[in-house]
């Protein structure tokens, strides 16, 4: 009896433990693997996520004095020194009656971060807005739903880095600003990418424009900027230069644009050195009316029209003659064969008609 009771105690155990790891099994990340997102995945969805944080109203800050008393009222550390910044954090705003963060008329050191700017699109307000504004540092922002995500105007020396734009009209726009350096932003889903009008001698690395509507990068009357190790993808074009000169762009990636990887329109003297630009619906390197331009280096592989184009006003479209005279040729080939068939269908047919009547105009002579 004792051998028999150890014998279901031990079959009991050995049941529970194959059990047990059959349970295990089936909740391991590796069985469960093929319904889990990946993680680079779970981390893009993520990103498109705006970063929550304290609510607050909108910023506006106009001057050094205003800024100063802003500083009191919001507890914010700093001075505005170079060695001591005003530290502007942690602030969810929506900016439904005004600009989310509007800053002008200052050159006192700041630093906005880990602040969301929502929801401006409708009423046609910006998310961050700089205008004459020098020595502001905006780091780990998120601009979501908003006419712009990140507007700078006649501004000089100021830096942003790592901030998000997602789901603007704009993502993020120079307008007259100088010597600005823009790094490790992501610009995705907007209508227009990264944009510079107007903008002189900034410094551009880094950055990710994917997925917008339109422009990728877009310069516009910009010149001496240097664009380095930029991404941009998905676009309607990776990078666009328009009437802008002397700009340098150099390791970047310009791949599976809508259609040109870059395209230059009146761009003269800009250097394009070791870009890819591949897998592209047209061209990947497209030049219009463009003259005096450096490009080597680039890898151009795979894209749909070719590797790279050049086009002049003297280029203009004419019908091509020789097609149009080949296919009338070809055309009135083809009626002159078709007659001349149906000629001779009709010439067989009535021959056959006339030795069919033959025979019996013979045989009625024979009876007679």
């Amino acid at each position: 009896m004792r051998n028999k009771n150890t014998s279901v105690l031990l079959f009991t155990l050995i049941y529970s433990m194959l059990i047990g790891g059959y349970l295990l099994f089936l909740i391991s990340p590796r069985f469960l693997g093929a319904n889990m997102a990946p993680i680079e995945d779970i981390f893009y969805q993520n990103s498109k996520i705006p970063k929550i944080s304290a609510f607050n109203e909108s910023l506006f800050i106009d001057g050094k004095d205003t800024f100063a008393a802003k500083a009191i009222s919001e507890g914010w550390s700093g001075d505005g020194s170079l060695n001591d910044p005003y530290i502007i954090e942690n602030y969810e705003i929506y900016a439904t009656i005004e600009h989310g963060v509007h800053i002008r008329n200052t050159d006192l050191h700041f630093i906005i971060r880990n602040t969301t700017v929502n929801d401006g699109k409708l009423n046609n307000y910006y998310g961050f807005y700089f205008e004459n504004v020098t020595h502001g540092r905006l780091e780990d922002n998120t601009a979501y739903n908003n006419q712009y995500g990140f507007y700078l105007k006649n501004s000089f020396n100021n830096t942003l880095i790592a901030n998000t734009a997602i789901g603007n009209t704009n993502g993020l726009t120079l307008n007259c600003s100088y010597f600005n350096i823009l790094t490790a932003n992501i610009i995705t889903d907007n209508r227009h990418g990264f944009s510079l009008e107007s903008s002189y001698n900034n410094t551009i690395s880094g950055n990710e424009v994917i997925d917008n509507t339109y422009l990728g990068f877009y310069l516009s009357s910009s010149y001496n900027n240097t664009l380095t190790e930029n991404l941009a993808t998905w676009n309607l074009n990776g990078f666009t230069l328009s009437y802008s000169d002397l700009n340098t762009f150099s390791n970047n990636t310009a791949n599976n644009n809508d259609q040109h990887g870059f395209r230059l329109l009146s761009s003269h003297y800009n250097n394009l050195i070791e870009n890819s630009a591949s897998y592209n619906q047209k061209y990947g390197i497209y030049l219009e009316e463009s003259t005096f331009n450096v490009i080597t280096g680039n890898i151009l592989e795979d894209n749909g029209w070719g590797a790279i184009y050049e086009k002049f006003t003297d280029d203009t479209d004419y019908p091509d003659v020789f097609l149009i005279a080949a296919i009338i040729f070809i055309y009135y080939n083809i009626i002159a064969l078709l007659s001349i068939i149906l000629i001779k269908l009709m010439f067989f047919i009535k021959r056959k008609n006339i030795k069919s009547f033959i025979p019996k105009l013979s045989l009625k002579k024979r009876k007679e």
